[in-house]
């Protein structure tokens, strides 16, 4: 059975732990299987000057950069209904909200979303599909993630890079 490493905070103050975890099998309808190019530090993210990604992702928490591996049944397009195919270089929002709270739908502010689910914070990689956090070689969306195709004309250092400034 293939494996994949991932990077796992176990206890708070200490460092990240390498762990293994299964390869995941075909994504669910919605899903999509990323393998990870780059994952960017908690700085702020998207400071570079590619304007038309840089409101996407200051909009949406974008951080992590990598190529489709898999999709799952009837994804076939990015959040901006740009087709999305096997190999794209895409970004995804850090989390998922409800779209349909007074912070959704209202503010237009879906990071402050009540019940919004965070990669890398609200799963842990102990809990089956395991790969829900960026530094991993691979990470599954669940279905509803904003996915972002990323045009060949924007490195994906530029996504998270903070020296880009």
């Amino acid at each position: 059975m293939t494996r994949v490493r991932a990077a796992v905070l176990e206890a708070f103050n200490e460092p990240l732990a390498i762990r293994s975890y299964p390869h995941p099998d075909d994504p669910a309808a919605g899903e999509a299987l990323i393998h990870v190019d780059i994952a960017g530090s908690a700085e702020p993210m998207c400071t570079c000057g590619w304007a038309s990604l840089l409101s996407l992702c200051e909009h949406h928490g974008a951080r992590i950069a990598g190529r489709i591996e898999k999709l799952g049944a009837g994804l076939d397009r990015d959040w901006l209904g740009e087709p999305l195919r096997e190999g794209d270089r895409v970004t995804w929002a850090s989390s998922i909200s409800c779209g349909e709270c007074f912070y959704c739908r209202v503010k237009g502010q879906p990071t402050r979303c009540l019940t919004r689910k965070a990669y890398g914070i609200s799963y842990r990689a102990s809990d089956a599909p395991h790969l829900r956090g960026g530094y991993a070689e691979k990470i599954l969306l669940r279905a509803g993630t904003a996915i972002f195709r990323i045009p060949d004309a924007v490195p994906s250092e530029a996504l998270s890079e903070p020296a880009a400034r």
